[in-house]
């Protein structure tokens, strides 16, 4: 994913202890749900409706599926961004 779209930043799942300024110039969030933990969902939802950030829930473990979703709600990205 980070080679399709480089200028997104990520946060691992595991990274509980992010710095939030990640979001200082967000437009809107992408969030996998299927990949992500509860208490990053937790604190990552906590800074959203703080920010009042548009968030968009994803919930594939497959690259490319996740990737056909994120282009259908972002309009963004077609089939030729896709690795197969």
């Amino acid at each position: 994913m980070k080679s399709i779209v480089p200028h997104y930043k990520f946060i691992e799942a595991h990274e509980l202890n992010y710095d939030t300024k990640v979001f200082e110039n967000a437009e809107r969030i992408y969030f996998n749900t299927a990949y992500c933990s509860h208490a990053l969902f937790y604190k990552t939802i906590n800074i959203v409706r703080k920010k009042k950030l548009d968030i968009l829930f994803i919930n594939n473990n497959s690259v490319t599926a996740g990737f056909k979703m994120f282009g259908q709600k972002s309009g963004q990205y077609t089939d030729k961004h896709l690795v197969s």
